[in-house]
């Protein structure tokens, strides 16, 4: 093995800085620029994972999954999609539906009184905080 020449090291000026990677400069770090590369592959691998959840599901739904039986195939005590769309489509032929009842309107109230009473309790306890730190700091 050969030696290398000797250089004086007495003056700073000569010396060079150590060599960095070519990604890393004076700006960036090493764990930034990892991060940077390290991306690709995350979006590469959940990108992955979406295309077999989404295979996951059509599989499951269409392979696996028994076909809807007609009214006839089902017999009296069957379940039926028909049936149960006819039947879904029956009870929204009744007429306007109006939101709200008894019990809502009971809950309502009583949320919106527990919530001003909780934002009451806030506010005069956050004024008395305030007004025992003024007192202690003007003192």
């Amino acid at each position: 093995m050969r030696k290398r020449p000797e250089t004086s090291r007495s003056s700073n000026s000569q010396q060079r800085p150590p060599k960095q990677p070519p990604y890393a400069n004076s700006t960036t770090n090493l764990s930034s620029s990892m991060k940077s590369i390290r991306s690709g592959s995350v979006w590469i691998i959940l990108s992955a994972v979406i295309i077999y959840s989404c295979y996951s599901v059509h599989y499951y739904q269409f392979e696996n999954l028994p076909s809807p039986l007609t009214a006839e195939q089902a017999g009296k005590r069957g379940f039926s999609e028909i049936q149960a769309i006819k039947h879904v489509k029956a009870l929204t032929d009744f007429g306007p539906h109006p939101v709200g009842s008894d019990y809502l309107d009971l809950a309502l109230q009583v949320y919106l009184f527990t919530y001003s009473f909780i934002l009451f309790y806030f506010i005069l306890s956050s004024l008395f905080f305030c007004s025992m730190f003024w007192r202690k700091w003007r003192t």
